[in-house]
């Protein structure tokens, strides 16, 4: 969140310490409403966009002229007071008059389009409505007051008794004249004004005689604009900005705000390669392509794809592998194991019934350690026991892949890491299918062909900080079911089973709702301004869900911490207790986001996350779990 703008309950309060006010005056753009798009210019853009596709031409010079043009009136005009008739009038001596009535109309069409309410401000209004204030209006804008109130009551908003406009009164906030025909209007200097600019919806009403409020927009600051290429991602950080993120719908905002796009760009790449490849199937495998999907059917519902959805995980898919083995010591070094696990539970991670092993198993071991052999004489006594539930699992995985995947190639999804499922998958596999791993990261620098991660698309990406990130991530993309650990039969078909230790997570199905209404928001938006869905930069919507991850502020960090993570236990994503010390070491030690976990615990602002990868990076430490 960012906590420089002013949240409904900030202005409230600021509105009741102003006595005698009996009028409150809302500025238009940027406070009572805010334009879908972070940049004001690009209306201009945009109106040139749907021209060249309606008109078949393009006017090179538009958008400058159109500046150009606005500027011109403000020098010739008492600052301000003019309207978009008065604009194109200046504008018809370069275009013609025919055309530039046909700009007007669109520009017109594309402020209808991009105008939304602003949630903070609509819910301070409602409250000052309720308690007896007469709203009104005050706006420098070339729009005319019949445009604003014919969209204000569209968009469900009809509060307020006067709009009062700079080019139909014929006098401006930024002179201050325009608040003294407000006063002359309403007979009463009993007025707060609210607005976001500095001198003319703050110091101005105070020269006037007026009170006001500072109004500070909200603003997403994990997105790096900089990274804003086009129209695309121009619509995309207009509708996170017109989105705060609300502590009372706190999962739901951040899916919408941080999934949200990144899954827009996740698919639409994917889209983009089967094209290239000339793939017509892909495979999301479970758990973290169950989101990914869902958005990816909703994009390309229309087109013939064949889409389907595995349930496999990293150790069904390795069991597949160990009726290759010859010892113990091989089938270990087939799992990546936590830093710090009982020998029980890592006998169980192979297979192995709880029933069938003996109770002197719970020491708690290394995976150094395990890996160096170290155990292998106590547990070497459950290798044929692993081995031959392996064949077992292999046939059944077999069996499986031949219904999920298709002759030729094929495109596999997930969130990624080291590639595991892939390689199991591709030893598994008979060799008339082949597939290639999309997927969003990649802990290693890959050079194959088979596989490509859409954080390389990122300048923000390192590598190395993966270890003490991936729990946000698998978060975000986590299906609200339970990891799948083995297969079986069932009427003739092969069939997942699960983990039993799964609980459903409340606050995940928030953050994919939000998610996948950004995703419907966005898409309808691109279609009315006529923009393409798959052009949005991979740097851009890379950079809200790598920034929140790694570098988190401290209010993120504790909210998202309390998650439930539900990888192989079930335990919050930043697991803390006040004044258990050495509980705390290890909850740290053990945790997948340890970025969060030092922000959640610091007032600094110390970029944790990229402190930790350059240190990892430094030690050549491979992760291992």
């Amino acid at each position: 969140m960012n906590k420089d703008y002013k949240a409904t309950n900030d202005i409230i309060k600021a509105i009741k310490k102003k006595k005698s006010i009996k009028y409150v005056s809302y500025d238009i753009f940027d406070t009572l409403v805010q334009r879908k798009i972070y940049n004001h210019n690009t209306i201009f853009e945009l109106v040139m966009n749907i021209y060249e596709k309606k008109y078949g031409n393009r006017i090179e010079d538009y958008a400058l002229n159109r500046v150009s043009a606005e500027i011109e009136l403000w020098k010739r005009t008492s600052e301000g007071v003019f309207l978009l008739d008065n604009i194109y009038s200046e504008l018809s001596g370069k275009y013609g008059e025919e055309i530039a009535e046909k700009l007007k109309q669109i520009e017109l069409y594309v402020e209808e389009n991009i105008i939304d309410l602003n949630p903070i401000i609509i819910e301070t209004s409602e409250k000052v409505k309720s308690d007896g204030y007469e709203i009104i209006l005050t706006s420098d804008m070339y729009l005319g007051s019949e445009f604003i109130k014919k969209n204000l009551i569209k968009l469900g908003y009809e509060d307020f008794s006067f709009i009062f406009i700079s080019g139909e009164c014929r006098a401006t906030k930024a002179k201050g004249d325009l608040f003294n025909k407000v006063e002359k209007k309403l007979n009463s200097r009993n007025v707060l004004h609210i607005g976001d600019n500095c001198k003319g919806d703050f110091l101005k009403p105070r020269l006037s005689g007026m009170k006001s409020i500072m109004y500070r927009p909200y603003c997403n600051k994990y997105y790096n604009i900089r990274n804003i290429k086009n129209l695309s991602d121009e619509i995309l950080i207009g509708l996170i900005n017109n989105h705060p993120v609300n502590d009372m719908n706190y999962f739901y905002d951040i899916g919408y705000s941080i999934l949200g796009p990144i899954l827009l760009g996740f698919s639409t790449w994917i889209r983009k390669e089967m094209i290239n490849e000339k793939i017509d199937n892909v495979v999301f495998l479970a758990r973290d392509g169950y989101i990914v999907k869902k958005v990816f059917e909703m994009l390309y519902s229309k087109e013939s794809i064949h889409t389907n959805y595995m349930y496999i995980s990293r150790k069904s898919a390795i069991a597949g592998l160990v009726s290759k083995c010859k010892s113990m010591h091989e089938i270990l070094k087939l799992y990546k194991f936590r830093r710090k696990e009982s020998l029980r539970d890592v006998l169980k991670r192979l297979g192995i019934s709880t029933a069938d092993l003996e109770e002197n198993l719970n020491v708690i071991v290394d995976r150094k350690d395990l890996y160096n052999g170290m155990y292998d004489e106590i547990i070497s006594k459950y290798t044929q026991i692993v081995i031959d539930n392996g064949i077992e699992q292999r046939k059944y995985l077999e069996e499986y892949c031949s219904e999920v995947f298709k002759n030729g190639k094929n495109i596999i999804v997930d969130i990624g890491w080291h590639g595991t499922i892939q390689k199991a998958l591709m030893d598994i596999l008979s060799d008339n299918v082949n597939i290639k791993g999309m997927y969003l990261g990649l802990e290693e620098l890959c050079d194959s062909e088979d596989m490509s991660s859409y954080f390389e698309f990122s300048h923000l990406f390192n590598h190395n900080m993966i270890p003490y990130t991936r729990g946000v991530y698998e978060t975000f993309f986590s299906a609200n079911h339970s990891s799948t650990e083995s297969y079986k039969k069932v009427n003739g078909r092969i069939s997942p089973e699960f983990n039993g230790n799964y609980k459903k997570n409340v606050d995940i199905d928030e953050l994919q709702d939000g998610a996948l209404k950004f995703i419907k928001e966005y898409v309808e938006l691109a279609h009315r301004l006529e923009i393409s869905i798959e052009n949005v930069s991979p740097d851009l919507v890379a950079s809200g869900i790598i920034n929140f991850a790694i570098n988190p502020n401290k209010m993120d960090a504790e909210r998202f911490g309390k998650i439930y993570f539900n990888d192989t236990i079930d335990r919050k994503l930043i697991d803390y207790k006040k004044g258990k010390i050495k509980y705390n070491i290890r909850a740290f030690l053990n945790s997948d986001w340890k970025a969060g976990y030092l922000s959640s615990r610091s007032y600094l602002k110390i970029p944790y996350g990229n402190i930790m990868a350059k240190a990892n990076k430094l030690r050549g430490k491979k992760y291992n779990g």
